[in-house]
């Protein structure tokens, strides 16, 4: 099934033009406006769009995303080119950077179970105050695994795994898995609420909230 997604540098339309920003991106391709004949994955060139090729032993080498072969030259700056913090889910069917059309380098990717605000809270401190982040996308998905789950569930997993082990069970009731339910718009702006209202986000920041469809390979704009 070919991939349903444009990569920003596709949408440039001249040499002197910047490419506008992941979320620009996916208001654009949420309204239909992105041209899909773009596409990379359509396209014969010299850039794959694979993210992995095969040794000749047959092993799958490791993606230039992954060894840093951004095919820029130079080292990468620490700061976040785009000032853009997305907060995801861990899900490995999730890939931020090829979905948003978005390099090494240009966005901090913030990963927990669920791509739960509360959770990422510590590292969204970090990348606005010491890296200069000033855009957060909240970036849920469908078909995700916390939904299925309770914390009450997984404190009893964790403790029947191991009913002697005092201590784990201990500490695994401090834990909160900040699940919630099937309602993916109301997460999403609970999401988006919450980080609107807290105090340790800077004022002005611009908040957005999205749901990845992993079956259509789509996003929707909630907020």
């Amino acid at each position: 099934m070919l991939r349903r997604y444009v990569h920003l540098r596709h949408l440039i339309a001249g040499p002197f033009l910047s490419p506008p920003s992941p979320i620009v991106y996916l208001q654009r391709w949420c309204s239909g406006s992105v041209d899909s004949s773009l596409d990379p994955s359509r396209r014969q060139n010299k850039q794959s769009t694979s993210k992995f090729e095969t040794s000749p032993t047959g092993n799958p080498n490791k993606s230039s995303m992954v060894n840093g072969d951004t095919g820029k030259e130079g080292p990468i700056a620490l700061p976040p080119t785009k000032r853009l913090a997305i907060v995801t889910c861990m899900d490995a069917r999730i890939n931020p950077f090829s979905q948003l059309g978005i390099d090494l380098g240009e966005a901090h990717i913030i990963r927990n179970a669920g791509g739960v605000a509360r959770d990422a809270l510590r590292s969204l401190i970090i990348s606005q105050r010491l890296l200069g982040t000033r855009e957060i996308a909240v970036y849920h998905h469908t078909g995700c695994g916390l939904v299925t789950m309770t914390t009450p569930g997984l404190q009893k997993l964790v403790k029947d795994a191991d009913p002697t082990n005092a201590e784990a069970g201990k500490q695994i009731d401090n834990i909160d898995f900040l699940e919630y339910g099937p309602d993916l718009e109301k997460s999403v702006r609970d999401d988006v609420q919450f980080l609107q209202n807290s105090p340790l986000i800077l004022k002005g920041t611009k908040i957005t909230g999205w749901i990845w469809d992993v079956e259509t390979e789509k996003a929707s704009q909630v907020v």
